[in-house]
């Protein structure tokens, strides 16, 4: 796809967000179809408790080049839309990054500065993960499709899934390969952490959403001759029921 034709389609998609179940220019829902499950077979698979979700996060300060354009969505951090600039005049860290049906909605990223902070929003909006599967949907959701990582953006090249309640605490040979997600549709959220042993920053992908291009999204703060996104940056996953 050309420059003109990626940007045109962000255009089109930004402005037809009106309100409802809009889509974000950089989100989509999950698709109804299957998709073949496959393990990753070469590293362990972990149980995830949700207070590994919510351990306290150190922000790196590590920045990384990124040649290719793509847009620079608002980031709302305790109420107030912040440009990519003025977080970074601000100084303002962000340990937590959620996508959701609201982000969705208003095509922006969601930032918390803190674990607290992040609790309170998802006990508002009832999408405060569980430790433990609801046992009224638990056995359907074993035939449904669990979360998805691949290497390709577009959900093309390799891939691997992963089914609520565990994690993988290292990715081994996928370590700072994924560039596109299919979250769960059964669980509440999929995880990307920054580092292995569900270390470092956490992007949150809520239920039954995707996204195609992970270099949509930018870790903050920022330079304006680099850019850190979360294309090819986790080293570990999870998902959670």
């Amino acid at each position: 796809m050309t420059f003109k034709k990626k940007l045109l389609g962000t255009l089109v998609l930004a402005i037809s967000v009106t309100g409802g179940q809009a889509l974000a220019s950089s989100m989509e829902p999950v698709p109804e179809k299957e998709f073949e499950e496959l393990p990753l077979q070469e590293v362990e698979t972990l149980p995830v408790t949700v207070d590994m979700a919510f351990r306290e996060v150190q922000p790196s300060n590590e920045q990384a080049k990124d040649d290719e354009f793509l847009p620079d969505l608002p980031v709302l951090v305790d109420g107030k839309l912040y440009s990519a600039e003025e977080l970074e005049k601000s100084g303002i860290k962000l340990p937590h990054y959620v996508l959701d049906s609201n982000a969705a909605e208003q095509d922006i990223l969601l930032g918390f500065r803190d674990a607290e902070s992040l609790k309170a929003y998802l006990a508002r909006t009832q999408q405060m993960p569980t430790d433990e599967s609801p046992e009224k949907s638990a056995l359907p959701c074993w035939f449904r499709p669990p979360a998805y990582f691949y290497d390709g953006t577009y959900y093309t090249g390799r891939h691997f899934s992963l089914r609520p309640g565990f994690g993988h605490a290292s990715l081994g040979a996928w370590d700072n390969r994924i560039s596109s997600i299919r979250g769960t549709r059964c669980g509440s959220w999929t995880l990307l952490t920054e580092f292995s042993n569900f270390q470092g920053r956490r992007l949150w992908l809520g239920r039954g959403w995707s996204v195609p291009n992970l270099s949509s999204y930018r870790v903050y703060p920022y330079f304006w001759f680099f850019r850190q996104t979360w294309n090819n940056r986790a080293s570990s996953v999870m998902v959670f029921w």
